[in-house]
């Protein structure tokens, strides 16, 4: 499983109350689409976004 953490000071609200629709905020929306497990964890210092994705075993 590849997993990525990212962490920023921004708060989440673009995300929860829909501005991404209105031509803003779309990263998390897309991360949340593409990615095979995806975390959004608002914190009183920022936010935690943290995506995961399965790895293919190697062949041979």
């Amino acid at each position: 499983m590849l997993t990525v953490v990212m962490v920023d000071q921004g708060p989440v609200e673009a995300h929860r109350s829909g501005l991404a629709r209105v031509g803003r905020g779309r990263g998390l929306l897309l991360i949340e689409k593409l990615a095979a497990e995806f975390e959004l964890v608002p914190r009183a210092s920022g936010t935690l976004v943290r995506m995961r994705w399965p790895c293919p075993r190697p062949v041979g």
